[in-house]
């Protein structure tokens, strides 16, 4: 079974990763972590399994690069979101306010929305 992980990458600031289940139930919401090793292990660490990891972010600036080499690297498979599509979604789900654990809960449930739409990143 698939175990999404959602990311609002962000290019000045941490990012923020939602995890979920298969069926878009939220283990956690809102994790901080920066593009170092250490945080990016720590949060690899707190998955509830490594076996199927699906990271979903949008390709913002070039900041995602280095965080999907990483998660590559460890297995995970990596797709892209088009912007416009979490942007929409966002809106959907919440009219007046745009913050990053939305963001990363939006981005981690895409997986079950729309799948067709995701561009799985090759090696």
């Amino acid at each position: 079974m698939r175990l999404p992980l959602g990311i609002d990458v962000a290019c000045r600031a941490s990012h923020r990763a939602t995890c979920t289940d298969a069926t878009g139930e939220i283990h956690f919401s809102g994790r901080r972590f920066t593009t170092i090793p250490t945080d990016l292990e720590r949060l690899w660490g707190s998955l509830p399994t490594t076996d199927a990891v699906v990271v979903i972010m949008e390709p913002t600036r070039n900041a995602w690069v280095p965080l999907a080499a990483w998660f590559q690297c460890h297995g995970a498979k990596v797709v892209l979101a088009p912007p416009e599509q979490s942007a929409d979604l966002r809106d959907y789900y919440s009219k007046h306010a745009k913050n990053d654990r939305l963001d990363s809960r939006v981005l981690a449930r895409l997986p079950l929305l729309h799948p067709e739409r995701l561009r799985e990143l090759s090696d």
